[in-house]
């Protein structure tokens, strides 16, 4: 979003639907034998209606008060279940054949020691065995999984089997885990249990027993504590484009924030961690944002819900402003680029004590959004922008004068110097002697408010040679634009959306 404001020959000439000075063909000339008097336009607007035209990157809002607000919105961090649920998978042989040499095995994996579960409910998953027997022998085997439970009470299988089949499985339909509930011993170990007996009800040693957990698992609910390993994000940034044309001088925002919104439905703490946050400017400096409340690391506690909230969203807001930052420095002259790398620490106190959850649904995610009022001062802030231009279809002219009138509702003063330029950029002329005040700010209240219109009229003439020498050469021209704020850019001012401007400019040519 850019402050078309400054560059008014733009604004007036794309915004306000008026003739383009390179096609006159069509407005309406006032003439005499020896005088035409061309309107080139007459435009009437609002610094909102100029906004909401050529904003880009801003959401611009208007306040009760009439105050206009720019606010630029990102995201810090996402993060769903998986960031767990991933981590434990990772550990366990999912779909892979785990044999049982003992009649008490301890599966071949554990939970990651930063982790200590209470107890994890599953969505979705099978369990499958296998086993060998030989064709003589009949027998019947029990497999019990003490750590797997369904209605409380750990699975168990009751299996009678006898040689005629050379394999014995239940691949083709196996045990259906959706709802199952797995508790891990007080150690974290995962067993598995089995029994065989011949006919004689005599202890029979199985060749090959395994066991499968399906490839499919998928958690709903775990409990316990759940780790401190911090959850990396992925570095972004916010582009603030409200300075893109600007090239010189200063502007000060009076109250700018930075707002962060954190929205959480993990049941444990987190904290945000802040590998860095900063703000480059339009000069290319960095500077990193500073709290005098939460410490360089930018550590805000995530509001989290208890184990009866499963499915509550807590959200956390905090503000980033005069008061508790050096949010003034960063954001009230000059941000280009808000940039950032923040991350997640689970459990940042490492108190084992604090039992949480994780549901299948939860989710945190932090956004951000800077917020620049329409609230300042500046002095001499200049910005540049150029459009294409023809007067190669006007001879015999002897002279001409161009006539801008002014009238201004904003709290703004603003000069402006317009070039002729070549089709490469080389100025050839220009249309005032030196920068010349267009639009004067009227007088302003104790709030900043303007009181009142300022009127302003300018006359600037061109002699035969100077504009012959515009017409043959310019195919552009080049406007450099700066404004500063009441007395020198000293007195913060408030602009309001229905604040208005006015402006005309016409030009008459004397031919010969």
């Amino acid at each position: 979003m850019k402050f078309y404001l400054l560059t008014f020959f733009t604004a007036l000439l794309c915004l306000s639907g008026c003739k383009d000075i390179a096609d006159l063909e069509d407005v309406e000339i006032q003439s005499t034998e020896a005088e035409f008097a061309i309107p080139l336009f007459k435009a009437d607007f609002t610094l909102q209606k100029l906004l909401d035209n050529f904003g880009e990157l801003a959401l611009i809002t208007v306040e009760p008060n009439g105050c206009i607000r720019l606010t630029y919105e990102g995201e810090v961090l996402r993060e769903g279940a998986e960031i767990i649920t991933e981590a434990i998978n990772d550990v366990l042989p999912l779909g892979l054949p785990i044999p049982l040499t003992e009649n008490e095995t301890v599966l071949p994996f554990s939970i990651p020691a930063e982790y200590e579960f209470d107890f994890i409910r599953l969505k979705a998953g099978g369990l499958v065995y296998g086993f060998e027997l030989p064709e003589e022998d009949t027998i019947d085997l029990v497999m019990t999984f003490p750590n797997f439970l369904t209605d409380g009470e750990p699975i168990v299988f009751n299996i009678q089997a006898n040689g005629g089949a050379p394999f014995y499985t239940n691949a083709f339909n196996p045990f259906d885990l959706e709802g199952a509930v797995i508790a891990p011993d007080e150690d974290g170990a995962i067993r598995v249990l089995y029994t065989a007996t011949d006919q004689n009800g005599e202890d029979y040693e199985l060749e090959t027993l395994v066991f499968t957990i399906s490839a499919n698992l998928q958690f709903d609910y775990l409990e316990g504590y759940l780790g401190e390993e911090v959850f990396d994000s992925t570095p972004g940034e916010i582009v603030i484009d409200f300075f893109d044309d600007f090239i010189r001088g200063d502007v000060y925002f009076e109250d700018p924030t930075i707002t962060m919104t954190i929205t959480n439905s993990f049941g444990i703490p987190v904290n945000t961690k802040a590998e860095y946050f900063e703000v480059v400017t339009i000069e290319n400096d960095t500077l990193p944002l500073e709290s005098t409340e939460i410490g360089e690391d930018l550590e805000i506690s995530f509001n989290y819900p208890e184990l009866d909230e499963v499915g509550v969203a807590k959200t956390t807001v905090y503000t980033f402003n005069n008061q508790n930052s050096n949010i003034a420095e960063i954001l009230g002259s000059g941000p280009a680029l808000i940039r950032y790398d923040v991350d997640a620490v689970p459990n940042p106190n490492q108190n084992t004590d604090i039992r949480g959850f994780i549901s299948c649904e939860s989710e945190y995610f932090v956004d951000i959004k800077a917020e620049l009022p329409i609230f300042g001062r500046a002095d001499n802030f200049g910005a540049t922008d150029t459009f294409d231009l023809d007067f190669s279809g006007y001879d015999a002219v002897k002279s001409a004068e161009f006539k801008i009138v002014t009238e201004n509702e904003l709290p703004l003063d603003m000069t402006m110097q317009i070039y002729f330029a070549t089709e490469d950029g080389q100025v050839t002329d220009s249309l005032f002697n030196e920068p010349t005040t267009l639009i004067a700010s009227p007088e302003t209240d104790a709030d900043g408010i303007s009181i009142g219109v300022s009127k302003e009229e300018f006359f600037s003439t061109l002699d035969a040679d100077r504009f012959r020498r515009i017409a043959d050469e310019a195919r552009k021209i080049v406007t450099f634009t700066s404004f500063s704020t009441t007395d020198n850019g000293t007195v913060p001012v408030k602009v309001l959306a229905d604040q208005e401007v006015q402006l005309r400019m016409g030009m008459k040519l004397v031919r010969e």
